[in-house]
């Protein structure tokens, strides 16, 4: 379906006990002002200006991965190689990648959401984009 769509939509793909585990991760990171407010970067003729996303904070796993002690799943997320192997192993003509990136997202309501999202135009290695929703209350008119 993947390789057909382009997409694909698994429900319940991490057992409970993993999505509370993440879950309480990123309620540490948010506590703790481990989290910063999301930007899209927008280039034009050469110049990158940032154009804040009000009430979307975010944390990239590579500088919290240095210290897993209050992040240790999340952490293994990111330093665990198998997602990016597999993609090798029956994608990589598709979708080549050679490394992978976790960003850990808080959306805050008030607007703060992605209704549709767009990657780069894979230039800079970003070619999947994987949605954990991990609201208690999630139904599917959130998004």
């Amino acid at each position: 379906e993947l390789i057909q769509k382009q997409f694909v939509v698994i429900d319940d793909v991490l057992p409970t006990d993993d999505v509370h585990t993440i879950r309480d991760e990123v309620k540490w990171l948010s506590d703790h002002d481990r989290m910063s407010l999301n930007h899209t970067h927008l280039v034009t003729k050469g110049e990158t200006k940032l154009l804040p996303k009000q009430s979307i904070m975010e944390c990239e796993m590579a500088l919290e991965a240095r210290d897993p002690t209050h992040v240790p799943y999340l952490s293994s997320m990111f330093t665990d190689t198998s997602l990016l192997q597999s993609v090798h192993t029956h994608c990589n003509d598709l979708f080549p990648v050679d490394r992978q990136m976790i960003k850990v997202q808080k959306n805050l309501g008030s607007g703060g959401c992605f209704p549709f999202h767009f990657d780069t135009n894979g230039k800079d290695g970003r070619v999947f984009t994987a949605i954990l929703y991990l609201n208690e209350s999630w139904q599917r008119e959130n998004g």
